[in-house]
This record gives C-alpha cells, structure tokens and sequence, in this order.
C-alpha cells in the first residue's frame, strides 16, 4: 500500500515534522490531523468494498486522526 519511496516516521520524528510545520510553515494541527485522517479514510475507500469498519488509533495525536478518518468513512 505504501510507494516504494515513502518514508515511516518514528513517535519523536513524526512530533518533530509535526511541530516544523506549525512553526515553520504556519500549518495549524487541525489542519494536519484533518489531511492524515482523510488521506487514511481515502486509502481505506480505494482499497476495500463499502462495509463496517473499526478505527483504532494510538495515543496523543493519532487519536484525532482516527476521529476525523472515521468521520470520513461514516459518510
């Protein structure tokens, strides 16, 4: 599912890239969680057959990324 050059971020690199952003480039982490939660929502969509699905996120910010995929897939 991932292309062959994506790159995985560790719990303190994705922090990092996360907060670059904000303070780099002015992206508000509603923003952020809004696109991560979408681009999982949409991949899911693309890859399976409409049905029920469970969301499961990790702790801290991964949290609001699985409500806004959520939200998506309910839709």
């Amino acid at each position: 599912m991932f292309p062959a050059d994506a790159v995985l971020l560790d719990t303190d690199s994705m922090y990092a890239a996360d907060r670059a952003a904000a303070e780099q480039y002015g992206v508000p982490a509603s923003r952020l969680m809004e696109a991560a939660g979408w681009a999982v929502a949409r991949t899911v969509m693309r890859a399976y057959r409409r049905q029920p699905v469970t969301v499961l996120a990790g702790p801290g910010n991964n949290g609001g990324d699985g409500v806004v995929a959520a939200r998506h897939l309910a839709r």
